[in-house]
């Protein structure tokens, strides 16, 4: 007997570019149970900039709604129902939106959105009710509408293409397109950074002049500014903060679902289900609004 798919479900797509770390992908977002539900898993390896993966994703997507992320990501049992849940919103209260995200910034640069963070060791937000407009979004999982016509930047410098997110952000926002975050719970096995790579560097500089009448820029991990300041000033802190005292940030975790299922323990009332209902008060007292040093 066939299951009919329900009429109400909003199909979607997700795409992971490989840059030689296939091994990365299988031990997190390929054990991830809300990959199930998605109508195209567009695994993209031997592209040699992300972006250029992430836009011939575009071209293959059977989908209006596709999502990008990292192979370092794992997409619990509910992420994919709280997807359905926010498309649904949207699609009653703004359904020409261009991009959508987990973390992020909003428009006075705060931090918006939860998640965790292996990286930091620790959740990073703070759970939303519903969708919330955006200016930025973080990179580890977002989602691009097909339909909007927005396409990725291949002149962005480096193979990771950092920064490819908060761009087509502000290409949305050009053309008068929402952004928001959305509640929707990933876990981010990420490696930590002490101080933010020489790699990152190109990208920053490239969007920096690309947007300049627009800045200053917010991220989740930087600031984009005319003079690069507040930048500048964190590297040096975060410089002689690992001089001094050999600081050294979290590593992936080597089994991702035993980590999640720790947290989902420890956290039960965080992780109730698949709509908007997750608890506030569990991330209340750690600061999660301060999303400086986002990995």
């Amino acid at each position: 007997m066939t299951t009919q798919p329900d009429p109400d479900t909003i199909p979607w797509s997700i795409a992971i570019s490989i840059y030689g770390d296939e091994k990365v992908m299988e031990t997190n977002l390929a054990k991830s149970p809300s990959l199930a539900p998605a109508s195209q898993v567009l695994v993209q390896p031997g592209f040699d900039k992300v972006v250029t993966a992430y836009n011939d994703a575009l071209d293959k997507c059977q989908s209006d709604v596709l999502v990008f992320a990292h192979p370092d990501v794992y997409l619990p049992s509910p992420w994919a129902g709280q997807l359905q849940t926010a498309l649904h919103w949207l699609q009653e209260n703004d359904p020409d939106w261009a991009v959508l995200g987990l973390f992020g910034c909003d428009s006075r640069g705060s931090g918006v959105g939860f998640t965790y963070s292996v990286g930091l060791g620790r959740f990073v937000g703070t759970p939303l009710a519903y969708p919330v407009p955006a200016r930025t979004v973080d990179e580890f999982v977002f989602v691009v509408r097909k339909s909007s016509g927005l396409r990725f930047d291949e002149n962005l410098p480096g193979p990771q293409s950092q920064l490819c997110a908060p761009d087509i952000c502000l290409q949305a926002e050009r053309q008068g397109m929402s952004v928001y975050i959305i509640p929707a719970f990933a876990l981010h096995n990420s490696n930590g950074w002490s101080i933010l790579p020489l790699k990152f560097w190109k990208p920053y500089l490239f969007v920096r002049k690309k947007w300049v009448s627009e800045l200053p820029v917010r991220l989740p991990y930087a600031h984009i500014t005319k003079w690069c300041t507040p930048l500048l000033k964190n590297t040096a802190r975060s410089w002689l903060k690992y001089r001094k005292s050999g600081y050294r940030t979290n590593s992936r975790v080597a089994d991702v679902e035993a980590h999640y299922t720790r947290l989902r323990e420890s956290t039960a009332a965080a992780f109730s289900g698949a709509g908007f209902g997750i608890a506030s008060e569990l991330v209340a007292g750690r600061n999660p609004s301060d999303a400086s040093n986002q990995p």
